[in-house]
Formats: C-alpha cells, structure tokens, sequence
C-alpha cells in the first residue's frame, strides 16, 4: 500500500486469476533489524533518501502526484547533493569481518529487490535466503552521474568502479555526523547504524501457482 508499491514486486503476479486465492501456502520470510525498528523491504541511506525527502515535500502539496513526486524529488535532490564520509563494518555470508570507509552517494542494505518506486540495484536480492544485498555507490565525476543513476536502476553494477555489492548478514555503519536514512520509507536520523538480518522472522501467505485446480 506504499506510494510505490516496490514490496509487491518481490513477487509474480503476471498470471495471478481470482482462484489461484483457493490455493493459498505459507511459507517464512525474512526481515531487518535496524537499530530498534524492524523492516521488511530495504534500509537505505545517503542521496536516495534526500530523494525521498523532497518527494514527500511534493506528495504534501500534491497528494494526486502519486510516483511523478520521485521525479521531481530526484531533480530536486540534484540540486542539494553531497557525499558522505562513512565507515563500515560488515558481516557477509560466511560470517566474515569486512571493515572499510569512503565518501558515499548511496548505500542501500536489501532484503527486497526493489524500492524508491521501481529502482532495482539487487535483483539478486530474495526475502527468504538468510542474507541482505548491500550495494553502494561511491564518490563520482559528475558527469558519469546520469549512467550511475540508471545502472543503479536496473541493477547494473558490473564493470563500474563506482558502485559494488556484498551479501550479508549484518554490520554497523558510522559517521561522525547524523546519516540521513530511511527503513521502507519512514525517514530518520543516526550517527550509527546497526543491521542485520532477522532470518524466518515472518510467516507469509502467497498463492500456489503450481498447484491444481479443485
């Protein structure tokens, strides 16, 4: 029910009828814990919340504009964009420390593929494989801005010295000034950020589509 709908993605509803209802299963998905707030889609930080942020500027004078606010957030945003010194302390998949630090455009750490109203930067990401997609974009010519934004999208990351992905399990990321970030869209502010993944924490009830008709 978000201004995007990005969560609905994770899931294929090309061939959805009205009676695959009649087949319905559970099965356990996977959330994030992000300090003392629980998520179920994508924590992110840096450029794509200040986008966010001058989104939902427009979506209080507009409410009608429905996803055109993240354009217009995006164009907005431009105009204020800046980069963050941050230090990282990750955990990937086998349990390994991974520690470094950089100025940063973006960070997003996702369970699901897909948030900021279509942006797809893990398409790789699942909601039920134990682990969180952390990609991020270091600090960039200007020009090569436009092609970054749009590898961003669409999940583009190889062969770009700019933007990278880890799997893991959970980390910490610090600053020595408040880091705008978001969880599923709620807005906050934090010198440090503590995640990690939070794995079969949720019973999720989806329709079976290979199951036969009554």
């Amino acid at each position: 029910m978000g201004t995007g709908n990005d969560f609905s993605k994770n899931f294929s509803y090309k061939n959805f009828k009205v009676e695959n209802l009649l087949n319905l299963k559970d099965r356990k998905i996977d959330l994030i814990k992000v300090n003392n707030k629980i998520g179920i889609n994508v924590l992110s930080l840096g450029f794509d919340t200040l986008v966010l942020e001058k989104a939902y500027e427009f979506l209080n004078k507009n409410p009608h504009l429905g996803k055109k606010a993240y354009l217009l957030g995006v164009i907005k945003a431009l105009k204020h964009l800046s980069y963050k010194d941050l230090s990282f302390k990750i955990y990937d998949k086998d349990n390994k420390a991974i520690e470094f630090e950089d100025k940063f455009l973006l960070s997003a750490i996702c369970n699901g593929g897909y948030y900021g109203s279509g942006f797809n930067p893990a398409p790789s990401a699942k909601i039920d494989d134990g682990l969180l997609n952390l990609v991020y974009a270091k600090k960039l010519p200007n020009l090569l801005l436009p092609s970054l934004i749009i590898r961003y999208k669409f999940g583009l990351l190889e062969k770009s010295k700019y933007l990278d992905e880890i799997k893991i399990k959970k980390g910490q990321i610090r600053s020595s000034e408040k880091i705008l970030a978001n969880i599923d869209g709620e807005i906050f502010e934090s010198k440090k950020i503590n995640f990690q993944i939070l794995e079969n924490s949720l019973t999720w009830t989806y329709f079976d589509k290979t199951q036969k008709k009554c």
